[in-house]
């Protein structure tokens, strides 16, 4: 059974649980993407399991030139309009260099589902829906707002799960070890069910044909610069 790892890390399982569970209750307007070019093909598998497959998938040529930092494309997956930004440029022997991983939102008429980052948080913002009162007036005074803004619907945004992220540390020797635990918990219930191997491969080759169409049209990555400075912390900003 192949894998691509990263959709078995729990932040992104969660963000995957509750992108699919979205999708069934309401209709996906838009995705929006963003990715670092090594970790593309993982994205594209995190979205084909969101949407249970990439069909109907179709890409347009890369917007921008040479020189900037992200090369977007506009596209479709699963039928839903795709805007894709992948930072297409690397330093040669060193990942670190990149300045992201995973970004993912999904879009729809109730709110937007975002992982903000591959380790999480899962942050869903719903959409403001609220009509006036009588003498016309849009936002509520505080006799009325709890009657106008019921429970669970009287936020401008929420966490799905913990609100916290690991440190590198915890994500190295934890989080991506429970993630090779749950690929393997995976493999081992497929086995016992007697799944069709085939089958799963089918979407693997799905999106391995997708991530070839997309790293064709990106071009190969250009050096990254500047070379990177000095860390900084949260207390910094």
């Amino acid at each position: 059974m192949v894998n691509t790892f990263y959709p078995h890390l729990e932040p992104v399982r969660r963000f995957i649980s509750s992108a699919r569970r979205l999708v069934e209750l309401r209709k996906p307007v838009f995705v929006d993407a963003l990715c670092a070019v090594q970790v593309s093909f993982d994205l594209l598998d995190i979205l084909a399991e969101v949407f249970d497959g990439l069909r109907p998938w179709s890409l347009t040529p890369p917007a921008g030139g040479a020189g900037r930092p992200l090369a977007g494309v506009d596209g479709q997956i699963a039928g839903v309009p795709l805007t894709l930004r992948v930072e297409n440029r690397m330093q040669a022997g060193d990942d670190s260099s990149s300045l992201l991983l995973h970004r993912i939102t999904v879009g729809t008429d109730a709110g937007n589902l975002m992982l903000a980052n591959t380790h999480g948080p899962v942050l869903w913002s719903p959409v403001l829906r609220m009509p006036s009162d009588a003498t016309g007036h849009f936002l509520p005074g505080p006799a009325d707002a709890g009657e106008r803004w019921p429970d669970g619907l009287n936020v401008t945004g929420a966490y799905v799960g913990a609100p916290e992220t690991p440190t590198w540390a915890t994500a190295l020797h934890e989080v991506w070890g429970e993630g090779v635990l749950a690929a393997l918990d995976r493999l081992r219930e497929r086995a016992e069910a007697g799944a069709d191997p085939l089958r799963g491969g089918q979407r693997h080759l799905a999106v391995a044909r997708a991530w070839q169409e997309l790293t064709e049209a990106l071009g190969y990555p250009e050096v990254a610069h500047p070379d990177p400075g000095a860390p900084l912390t949260v207390a910094d900003l």
